[in-house]
């Protein structure tokens, strides 16, 4: 594979805080959280990140491209619109034509964690309500494509439909690490020359009272606002979102004059094998693939400006992600915050978003802070980005993930290029 690198050359994000590189950049600088509380029905109530309505403004156009059967979908699951949206943009920006490039060659990996879970939902309640065999045509035929439209591939499918493209539809889910691993997988995809552009990242909305129902009785779910790193953090608050990424190979965007937006120096991909929701405390698992992602990179601990935690806001997950931090960058370290408050945890959207929104915020020379976090634990021994943000040049960043069931996933960036 020689000395080829991954770049990004064009970023798309349907988050809380807006769904142009413009909006998130502004919103992201006032320093304040999108999470409103929200009843879901059936005495389900929490703070949740809700995907702002311009989402229908940025995405005019895309519900063109749908057929009958597709338009319903959205109906289902949200995400697949804010994953359509996602991707439209990450081209835009990009300004790259699919059709100019063999289509054999171009994979999709905008994966989901849990599938379309309300299309799978609303079938069971079908199959209660009608039994396995409606009497109505109509019915069947619902009944089938709700769960047809199930799987987690679903929104890549629909990507390849709707460009023509034969490369690889693939789907990592992995929990909160899934925009990770799915951005991974299409570096290794590239870098042995097996696609020459992947659209890679991940969308999830999981704003259904079945799903938050799960996650509040688990004690995830904080009933106050989420404060990451905060010695009164209690769990985190859910959201809603998408971020898809174009990947080509540097020497291939150079060659067509692309802005690079990001090379992707480096990853690592773990399992704690600890606990179905717990992250192992000691953090062994989490430390060797951080160490690991830097040893792939070459670069120095101390070269790294930033790092965009998992930080959800639960009381062990965050001192473990505090302590492998302080570990292994020392004192003072970079910086460090997390967005979760901000948005929202995003479940399988959140790796992939909070990329995104940090690359943004780099580009604009703006470190975006932990929101909420008034009180720092002591325990933990790490730089926090204050309350309103740093203005900073941050060249070289890493963006955490500890997913539900032991997924880790780690990568490294070097802004621009």
């Amino acid at each position: 594979m020689g000395q080829e690198r991954v770049v990004i050359t064009g970023v798309g994000a349907v988050t809380p805080i807006g769904c142009t590189r413009q909006t998130i950049a502004a919103n992201l600088r006032r320093c304040e959280t999108a999470l409103v509380r929200h009843d879901f029905g059936h005495e389900v109530m929490c703070y949740f990140g809700q995907v702002t309505p311009d989402v229908h403004e940025v995405g005019r156009g895309v519900l063109d491209w749908l057929d009958e059967e597709e338009h319903a979908l959205l109906t289902v699951d949200s995400g697949i619109l804010y994953g359509l949206t996602a991707v439209r943009e990450a081209l835009r920006e990009a300004d790259l034509a699919l059709d100019s490039l063999d289509p054999w060659r171009i994979a999709t990996i905008v994966s989901a964690s849990k599938g379309q879970f309300r299309s799978l939902r609303l079938a069971m309640n079908m199959l209660q309500e009608l039994g396995p065999c409606p009497a109505s045509e109509a019915d069947r035929k619902r009944m089938g494509q709700l769960v047809r439209n199930y799987p987690g591939d679903t929104l890549g499918l629909l990507i390849a439909r709707r460009y023509d493209l034969r490369g690889p539809v693939l789907n990592y889910p992995a929990a909160c690490a899934t925009g990770i691993f799915s951005l991974a997988a299409g570096m290794q995809l590239l870098l042995e020359h097996r696609a020459d552009a992947v659209l890679a990242g991940s969308a999830e909305s999981t704003g259904n009272a079945t799903t938050l129902a799960s996650f509040i009785n688990m004690g995830a779910i904080s009933p106050e606002m989420a404060r990451p790193f905060d010695k009164r953090r209690g769990g985190f608050n859910p959201g809603e979102g998408a971020a898809v990424f174009v990947l080509e190979r540097e020497s291939d965007a150079r060659a067509r004059g692309a802005t690079i937006r990001g090379i992707l120096s480096g990853w690592d991909s773990r399992s704690d094998a600890f606990h179905i929701t717990g992250v192992d405390t000691e953090g062994v698992v989490v430390e060797y693939a951080m160490r690991a992602c830097l040893e792939r990179t070459g670069w120095d601990p101390a070269s790294v400006g930033y790092i965009n935690a998992h930080g959800t806001g639960t009381e062990l997950n965050d001192a473990t992600e505090a302590g492998v931090i302080s570990r292994i960058f020392g004192e003072p370290g970079p910086w460090v915050s997390s967005l979760k408050s901000t948005v929202g945890h995003l479940l399988g959207a959140s790796a992939s978003v909070e990329l995104a929104m940090s690359c943004i915020a780099l580009d604009d020379g703006f470190v975006p802070p932990t929101v909420a976090l008034e009180q720092p634990d002591e325990a933990f021994h790490c730089r926090f980005v204050p309350p309103q943000g740093a203005q900073e040049q941050i060249t070289r960043f890493m963006k955490n993930s500890l997913g539900f069931g032991g997924h880790i996933g780690i990568l490294a960036v070097e802004r621009g290029g």
